[in-house]
């Protein structure tokens, strides 16, 4: 078996999280789930197409909700058990405000794991 090395910076960890996705050329929002998520970016999966363009991710968690910056850089093909779906990846802005929120979020994802 051959050893690839991962290209991220950042570790990521498995999650299962509602989130609301708004951007540009979006009408309100789009559901989606996070699937994983670091602080670099995170993977997840969209009832409804993204353009591969800069987005708003609404984040709940439990009484908590976390607004953070992103840009979708991937359409990583279609769900198989959901023809209304799609995976994506995205990287998260890296302006101070926005790190900070991602801390707080990539931190409950790593204690609730």
């Amino acid at each position: 078996m051959t050893f690839i090395p991962s290209r991220r910076q950042h570790a990521r960890f498995v999650c299962r999280l509602e989130t609301k996705i708004s951007g540009r050329g979006l009408k309100g929002h789009v559901d989606a789930t996070l699937l994983n998520v670091g602080m670099g970016g995170a993977y997840l999966v969209a009832k409804g197409l993204l353009d591969l363009a800069p987005v708003s991710m609404r984040v709940t968690l439990g009484v908590e909700t976390l607004s953070v910056d992103a840009r979708v850089v991937r359409r990583a093909g279609p769900d198989p058990s959901d023809p209304r779906a799609t995976f994506y990846g995205i990287e998260f802005a890296r302006d101070h405000s926005t790190q900070g929120r991602l801390r707080l979020l990539v931190d409950r994802v790593r204690q609730q794991g």
